[in-house]
């Protein structure tokens, strides 16, 4: 029976804080300044984290540090380490994650987060049988890992209900009390919560007498209900379901669709899941259900993978290898290589799972088998054949065309582009222009990427991942390339105000905020943006008002930007009457231009200069 007035004391609490901290100290004060980091972050507007990108090569070094000095320290109890050997091993683990973090790119990539997310994996893999690395103790490597998952599930439960807990205690006080709370309190809560709370939670619970486990034969009675009566019932639904597809393919003579393969490695990871719950089950024998169910698993997904492969190729085949197809793949050669060996194991060697995952995980990161090298190499070869083909290639230089190549494969190049900047960076096109890319992507926006420009560079139309040949928008982006040049200073000494002014689309299919007010020297001074009409209007005082209309100009630009960079005094549109000299400088647009001749503008950023006369 649990002893509350223990569990209630605060030195029962603080001691038990206090331990968990000399075992675990790395980890905790790791988790702690990544917590420190994240909120300082997110204090930083858009504009400054975009400029000092390396916040999150830190943010990301310190959370993969976590899980990588708890597996350290667990696995220097295992040998008995202790003292200055100990520390100065650990000093060494700080040094990997201090080089790790220096070997990482200076602009965050897509990429970038894949490999701390498997990383994190590795790790938290790592730390399930890294103090049972040894052959034998296979009961003690089960508890142990029953008592991780189980302190996992309660500290997330734990977690929740003292985050909505603080929340709604926070949310009392701001309103009972009129207090003015930062809206960003909230989500920092969470992540203190889910940073240090949840990590201080879960080490308090890791076993540390390693041996005795291995005697331990418990098994929770709630675990054996959830396994047995829940997800055994899920794995059983979606086997059904998944062999009846089977069975229409077969019938039909069609191919499977490329998202039954993420359907097919849930199905058997979740069932893989299950028999590792209830593995002291099958190894006494004590039910018939998870007996049968240890027994006719394996053989049973066997269709199932070749189904799995089948789906893969045939994405592989259509649009070549991508991360995410890279690591569908080992994960379904994995699975191929787990179904044999557990028939003919039977489920004698559990470790072999965690083991095995951990080590493909980690080669796939690095090397020239790597998913990024290889999906890279796909990608760009089926990028460099489509220019070819369509004799946009000379000397292994871009050359632009002086025809339109086809709608699929103007489309196919898009999506090249867009998958290799959003994962790998605009530099890998470079080879392919003479023109520093750097300076045309000089002035990118929060509200465009890299792709656009690239794209739009080629001389070749935008086309969306969705749009059909028979949608007759055609998408524009309009930047200045020479933001950040000399030629692009204007002199304000003969204007009276200076205005930062953007739009942004909004979920309601409108521009946001087309009415800005300002008061400035006892002076009204109202600016709004007529998306219909795509004219831009200044009024001063309710009274004294000049309009820009602007659609021409758009169409202007668009037209030149197609042969030449758009310089800032392109993108610098002037109107003047008698009272009001107004003078439109736009950093970038975006938008569509529809049948019939209709621009729609979707974001702009811009400044405006006001000269009252």
């Amino acid at each position: 029976m649990l002893n509350l007035k223990k569990i209630l004391s605060v030195k029962s609490i603080v001691n038990e804080l206090v331990v968990t901290f000399l075992r675990f100290p790395f980890a905790i004060i790791t988790s702690i300044a990544a917590t420190l980091i994240v909120f300082h972050t997110i204090d930083l507007d858009y504009a400054q984290l975009e400029k000092n990108q390396f916040w999150y090569n830190i943010i990301q070094t310190l959370y993969i540090g976590i899980s990588f000095f708890i597996a350290t320290a667990l696995l220097l109890e295992k040998l008995g380490i202790k003292g200055i050997k100990n520390i100065l091993i650990k000093n060494g683990v700080g040094t990997l994650l201090l080089a790790y973090y220096f070997f990482l790119p200076e602009i965050y990539h897509l990429k970038s987060f894949i490999n701390a997310f498997i990383l994190a994996i590795v790790f938290h893999l790592l730390i399930s049988f890294i103090p049972f690395y040894r052959k034998g103790q296979m009961n003690g490597f089960w508890q142990f890992n029953k008592s991780l998952f189980l302190r996992f599930f309660f500290g997330g439960i734990y977690s929740a209900v003292l985050y909505l807990g603080l929340a709604l205690a926070i949310a009392a006080v701001q309103h009972l009390f009129t207090i003015s709370v930062d809206e960003d309190l909230y989500f920092k809560l969470w992540i203190f919560i889910v940073s240090v709370f949840n990590t201080w939670f879960f080490l308090a619970g890791v076993p540390s007498d390693f041996n005795k486990l291995d005697e331990d034969n418990s098994y929770p009675k709630g675990l054996k209900i959830f396994t047995q009566y829940i997800l055994l019932t899920i794995v059983s639904v979606y086997f059904i379901i998944l062999y009846m597809y089977m069975f229409k393919i077969i019938v039909q003579g069609e191919w499977p669709v490329g998202w039954v393969s993420n359907l097919v490695l849930g199905f058997s990871i979740a069932g893989i899941f299950s028999l590792l719950l209830i593995y002291p089950v099958i190894s006494k024998k004590e039910s018939l259900i998870t007996n049968l169910f240890s027994k006719l698993y394996f053989w049973a997904i066997i269709p199932l993978i070749v189904m799995l492969f089948m789906a893969i190729w045939i994405r592989i085949g259509e649009y070549g290898i991508t991360e995410n197809r890279y690591f569908v793949l080992i994960l379904a050669i994995w699975l191929t290589g787990i179904t044999i060996f557990m028939l003919f194991n039977k489920m004698r060697n559990i470790k072999v799972i965690p083991i095995s995952l951990a080590i493909i995980s980690f080669l796939s990161l690095y090397g020239p088998w790597s998913a990024f090298n290889v999906s890279l190499n796909s990608q760009m070869s089926r990028f460099e054949n489509i220019l070819e083909k369509n004799n946009l290639l000379e000397n292994g230089k871009y050359k632009k065309s002086d025809h339109v190549i086809p709608f699929e494969e103007n489309k196919s190049i898009c999506s090249i582009v867009n998958y290799i900047v959003e994962n790998h960076g605009c530099e890998i096109f470079q080879p392919l222009f003479d023109e520093n890319l750097d300076s045309l992507l000089a002035s990118e926006s929060r509200y465009n990427a890299g792709n656009i420009i690239i794209v739009d560079k080629m001389g070749l139309k935008y086309i969306g991942e969705w749009q059909e040949e028979s949608y007759e928008n055609e998408y524009f982006y309009l930047n200045a390339t020479d933001l950040n040049h000399t030629n692009s200073i204007i002199k304000i000494d003969t204007y009276d105000y200076f205005l930062k002014y953007e739009q942004a689309y909004n979920y309601n299919d409108s521009l946001s905020q087309n009415l800005a007010e300002y008061i400035v020297d006892d002076q009204k001074i109202q600016i709004s943006f007529d998306e219909k009409n795509l004219t831009l209007s200044v009024k001063v005082n309710d009274s004294l008002g000049i309009s820009l209309p602007i659609k021409e100009n758009i169409k202007s630009l668009k037209t030149k930007q197609i042969s030449n960079q758009l310089t800032f005094s392109d993108m610098m549109l002037i109107s003047e009457n008698e009272k009001i000299k107004l003078v439109f400088c736009i950093n970038n647009m975006n938008g569509n231009i529809e049948k019939q001749d209709v621009i729609k503008v979707n974001n702009f950023d811009a400044q405006l200069f006001l000269k009252i006369k």
